[in-house]
Formats: C-alpha cells, structure tokens, sequence
C-alpha cells in the first residue's frame, strides 16, 4: 500500500481528504476554509488525474485557488508533493489535491465552484456525463456557484466508433447535433449548455492524458460548456 493511515482524522464522514505526496491528510471545513480565503476565484478539476492540468494552471494564475478532485490518490502522490515545495522551486501553494469520488464528494465542496473542468472523463464519470446519469449530473452541479461554468472534454473519437460505443454502452454521435438529448438532462440538474463544439487536434490547455490521445493524431474533442442557473 502507497497510503498510511490518515492523519489528523476527526470521527466525520465524507473527511476532506488532502493528499501530499505518500500521506492522506484530514482537513475541517475551517481549515478547508482558510486556504481559500483570499483568492478571487475557485476552480475545480473533478477527476483530475495525475493533477498536471491543476498544478499548471495554478502557477499560470496566482490568483486564483485550485483543486483537484481524484478517486485514485495514488496518481496524485507526485504532484501533491511538488505543489507543497517553495515557489522558486516550482511550488504553487494555491492549489491542493483531494481524495474523493463524484459518488461522495465531501459536503465542504459544495457551492464553492467560480469554474468546474472535467477532461477526458473515462469510466463512470463518463458514463455519467454523456449517458447521461442524473445521480452524476446532480453532484457535478453541486459543486458549482449559481452563475457558475463548467468545462467537459470528452475524446469524440471513442464516441463516433460504433463498436467503442456497444462495447461500452455508450451513445453513438455522428455529428454535433447528435448531442441535442444532453440538453434536457443537464437542464434537469440545473447545468443550462452554453456550448457544444467539435475541437480538432491537441487541447489549449495540457492535460497528460489528453496531450497522449490527441499527439500526432487526427481525433477530435468534443467541448461543452455550460452554467449553473
């Protein structure tokens, strides 16, 4: 096991679980609280990954606070342990790195979102974004403040394959406009699509996973924007 036992652990359910470097720390809502103070906005990465995507945008923007949001904790472990070090060493104090699942987002997160990413979502937070799951939708919508934008990007190359999609019970888009029955089901949560865009080549943003999909390749992205109402 890469994980200790979690430290500073107070007798609550769904903890704030900050991961730094190999450990898994506690936080109360009130120490959650403060490492926001300050900061003219929040942006959350959900699903998050090896948490490169939060660790740049940090450092690109010193004022605002990040967070990534990941399941896998093991995968944050380097990049836990960079953001924690001094910024002349390449630090960036304003982003931290949870350990949580959509299923059971800690109660802290709720509402603080200005920006909510999700990049190439695979797994069940795929399924829950372009099936999609009402349950899923809900929690992502949760996060965010009223007025509140979220950024989706899904690899549109899986979607458009026929078989990828019976494979993995996913709906089958040809075209954008394929992309008409999310609308409703977003609306339902409280998500209202701003945008829906078929992007070609490498994301404008580095996201590990999508700099290796999309490298030297003819895929496409597909990109939806929306807001919370």
């Amino acid at each position: 096991m890469l994980y200790g036992p979690l430290k500073n652990a107070p007798p609550a359910t769904r903890l704030l679980v900050q991961i730094i470097g190999k450990d898994r720390v506690a936080l109360s809502p009130e120490e959650f609280s403060l490492r926001l103070e300050g900061y003219s906005r929040i942006v959350l990465d959900l699903g998050t990954g090896d948490g490169v995507f939060v660790i740049d945008q940090a450092r690109q923007s010193p004022e605002a606070f990040f967070i990534g949001i990941d399941a896998a904790a093991d995968n944050l472990a380097e990049v836990s342990r960079k953001a924690e070090r001094k910024i002349s060493r390449g630090g960036a104090r304003n982003c931290l790195f949870l350990c949580a699942a959509t299923e059971s987002l800690p109660a802290a997160l709720a509402g603080i979102a200005d920006e909510l990413y999700i990049n190439y979502p695979w797994g069940s937070l795929l399924m829950g974004v372009i099936v999609p799951n009402a349950s899923t939708l809900a929690a992502i919508a949760s996060l965010l403040k009223p007025g509140g934008v979220i950024h989706l990007l899904v690899n549109y190359s899986v979607l458009s394959d026929d078989d990828l999609c019976k494979r993995l019970n996913l709906p089958l888009l040809t075209s954008i406009t394929d992309t008409d029955y999310l609308v409703p089901s977003y609306e339902s949560c409280g998500l209202r699509i701003t945008r829906r865009d078929l992007l070609p080549g490498e994301p404008s943003y580095r996201t590990s996973w999508g700099r290796r999909l999309f490298r030297g390749s003819l895929r496409q992205t597909l990109a939806i924007d929306g807001v919370k109402d």
